[in-house]
């Protein structure tokens, strides 16, 4: 109890402590909007768009929706009804959120591999005799797995939010489907770099995000279907139990620690399953 209060009395030491107690579930998702939202801002906030920037956008995805409900006969349950032309971390936010729910249902799985697979393979330990952590594994991973989890995802996101151009980049239905986003920092750096023409640009970019919004928003039973395949795909994920303890075991390493704080996604090796490769081609074809 006396080391646990001097500890808290240190800053460093006091702000991790409350970071772990702020998880509530399977992942830490304070930890993963911190380094999502630092990650997409390590290069400045970039470009931000005029009132003719969302006016050109907003005229584009109209038009693209009027061009592919004439070409191809689906017809949408609503028109669009809000496009956010946004910043990297607005996508963050927006993105983070509506990842939760297939975000906990795979943390939830590892975690169950982690506490069961790793824990015979360890015989109920954490770590080894020299060096090691003497604590249950169940233990170690229901206080280091939200966090190692969060750091991943965060990781993940703020890479993607300097890379996506709209919402459907990442073919995945989530939010609202009839909200369409476009991150104006990296269409404008995309624009600059191809020396492209503004115009065409912004219209080829609404005809690529309404096109997948009608997808899943014309046929009833689309988006129900694709979420079950992508559900499906994580529950077949599982991760190389063997590579992990020695990955956790490295943590005591300083220089291993600052390696695996820059790519927290080598610390659960994930394996890619004869089952995911099979729901991986339905998914390709689904979508083709």
């Amino acid at each position: 109890m006396e080391m646990t209060a001097a500890l808290s009395q240190i800053p460093l030491f006091r702000e991790l402590q409350r970071l772990l107690m702020s998880q509530s579930g399977p992942v830490n998702w304070e930890i993963a909007g911190q380094v999502a939202r630092g990650v997409a801002q390590v290069r400045g906030p970039g470009a931000s768009p005029t009132r003719a920037d969302f006016a050109a956008f907003e005229e584009a995805c109209r038009l693209a929706e009027m061009r592919i409900t004439q070409a191809t006969g689906l017809e949408p349950t609503g028109a669009i009804t809000h496009i956010e032309v946004v910043d990297r971390t607005a996508w963050v936010d927006a993105n983070l959120e509506a990842l939760k729910p297939l975000a906990d249902r795979l943390a939830q799985g590892l975690q169950g591999q982690m506490g069961g697979g790793l824990a015979s393979q360890l015989g109920g330990q954490f770590g080894g005799e020299e060096g090691g952590i003497s604590l249950p594994i169940g233990a170690a991973m229901g206080v280091l797995g939200p966090l190692i989890l969060g750091l991943e995802l965060g990781f993940l996101v703020g890479f993607l939010s300097r890379r996506v151009l709209g919402q459907y980049d990442l073919c995945l239905p989530r939010g609202d489907l009839n909200r369409l986003w476009l991150v104006y920092p990296n269409i404008a750096e995309a624009q600059a770099d191809m020396e492209l023409d503004p115009r065409q640009f912004q219209m080829w970019l609404a005809l690529h995000e309404v096109t997948h919004q009608l997808e899943f928003t014309a046929i009833p039973w689309v988006r129900g279907h694709f979420t079950g395949l992508v559900e499906r795909f994580i529950d077949a994920a599982e991760i190389d139990p063997s590579e992990a303890i020695s990955r956790l075991q490295s943590l005591g390493d300083p220089e291993q620690l600052q390696r695996l704080l820059s790519h927290p996604e080598e610390l659960l090796p994930m394996l890619i399953t004869p089952p995911q490769q099979a729901i991986a081609r339905e998914i390709e074809t689904f979508m083709a």
